[in-house]
């Protein structure tokens, strides 16, 4: 089973909450956890700065291959 994006991202959003990362390192933490696919549309995609923008592209992302 793979979990859709924004069921990835709500996780992902709900664990970050209890740790104090930097907003880069969250980032990269998200990152990783994403599938090949995802990552390779993002490559393509302008970059986004803030981890709210990434998470938007990336449920676009997975809208748009599902």
């Amino acid at each position: 089973f793979i979990p859709t994006a924004s069921t990835y991202a709500s996780e992902f959003g709900q664990l970050s909450c209890d740790m104090e990362w930097y907003e880069q390192a969250l980032l990269n933490k998200f990152h990783r956890g994403l599938r090949g696919s995802i990552k390779y549309l993002l490559s393509k995609a302008p970059k986004s700065a803030s981890l709210s923008q990434v998470i938007s592209q990336v449920i676009h992302c997975d809208n748009h291959l599902l």
